[in-house]
């Protein structure tokens, strides 16, 4: 069942990637356009950034430029394969960052699923 539960993910990942780079193209792909869950997200996003280049002492686009991190809020990857289909998220930053930002997102729209359930 988890085969393709990762093929339907990849598939509708790959169709959302396409729209989305279209936006992106018309510069639309910005943080005021995000929708409040999205933006909650986002924080989410941003905090673990700076807790990991604080921990490195490096820049905070080092571990995701911001475009990625408004990309990850907008799109919600919950899999590695997804996670590296954002733009500019290349293979390295996959493996150093990929499962901390899945886990992230997972849980913050689990906990949106079960907040808008009950």
């Amino acid at each position: 069942m988890k085969d393709n539960e990762t093929i339907d993910e990849a598939t509708k990942m790959e169709a959302v990637r396409r729209e989305f780079a279209e936006l992106r193209r018309d510069r639309f792909v910005k943080y005021s356009n995000l929708t409040k869950e999205e933006r909650a997200l986002h924080k989410k996003l941003k905090k673990y950034q700076r807790m990991k280049a604080n921990g490195i002492k490096a820049d905070e686009k080092r571990i995701a430029s911001n475009a990625a991190l408004v990309e990850m809020a907008m799109l919600k990857p919950r899999s590695i394969f997804a996670i590296g289909r954002i733009w500019g998220f290349h293979r390295i930053r996959v493996e150093k960052y990929g499962e901390d930002l899945v886990s992230i997102i997972s849980s913050h729209v689990e906990s949106q699923e079960s907040n808008s359930k009950g």
